[in-house]
């Protein structure tokens, strides 16, 4: 029999994810999911995302609002729109009293009116995502939340983007500082960590091989490594005229 094979599929392992888990931001929800950035605040469920751009929508109206000249402009537009709508009803009336013999005295339809101008949101409302809670009252600074759990929410979450931030620059440094260690640290250094027989040095502006130390009687030299220095004193050596030896006798 040869070798048994596996035909059946076999299921990946799980890969490691690379966050961990946290709970929605917005007020209201609660929900744990696992982000796919770190600075991923939301779930992605739908309706949470449909309650999270209406608060948005309504903080932004709030801070346009806050300006007396988009007060202005906004209240020029509105008076507009109702002449504009006035004169479409009484045009509709007119139509409808053409086509019905008898006089009705019904007026127009009530119209609802927009969200962000209901009752139930108030002027200044709290800086948690998804809150409407109207803010505490302050006496000297400004108040931005309703109260200490959205606070300390907010602070929470602030402060995990904080750390992540400092803990990827204080990597990015330390990248960064080895890296340029690596590029201006000496010959002699460098040499350290090459293989032997493969220093190279850098004081000519180029890289020289340098020759590795073995054994002189299994290393084959050439004329120009033989040739050595001949003092005209040394008798041994020198080639020049010498007294002739004696006879023996």
């Amino acid at each position: 029999m040869g070798q048994q094979q596996l035909t059946g599929s076999r299921t990946p392992a799980a890969r490691t994810p690379r966050f961990a888990p946290r709970q929605c931001h917005r007020k209201g929800c609660g929900r744990s999911f696992l982000p796919r950035q770190w600075n991923q605040r939301y779930c992605r469920e739908p309706e949470c995302l449909r309650l999270l751009h209406r608060w948005q929508a309504a903080k932004r109206q709030q801070r346009r609002r806050s300006w007396p000249e988009n007060r202005r402009q906004h209240a020029q537009v509105e008076r507009q729109r109702r002449i504009r709508r006035r004169e479409e009803a009484h045009a509709r009336q007119v139509e409808r009293c053409a086509r019905i013999s008898s006089v009705t005295t019904a007026g127009d339809a009530p119209v609802s009116r927009a969200w962000s101008r209901s009752e139930r949101i108030v002027g200044y409302f709290c800086d948690r995502p998804g809150c409407f809670s109207p803010r505490r009252p302050f006496s000297r600074a400004p108040a931005h939340y309703c109260g200490d759990l959205c606070r300390q929410a907010v602070q929470r979450v602030r402060d995990r983007e904080r750390k992540w931030k400092q803990r990827k620059k204080k990597a990015v440094a330390t990248r960064q500082s080895y890296d340029r260690s690596r590029v201006w640290q000496g010959p002699r250094e460098r040499g350290r960590h090459e293989p032997t027989g493969q220093a190279t040095n850098m004081t000519s502006g180029r890289p020289i091989p340098v020759r590795n130390y073995r054994d002189a009687s299994r290393t084959a030299l050439s004329s120009c490594e033989t040739h050595q220095e001949v003092r005209k004193d040394d008798r041994e050596t020198s080639a020049g005229r010498r007294p002739r030896a004696p006879p023996s006798a």
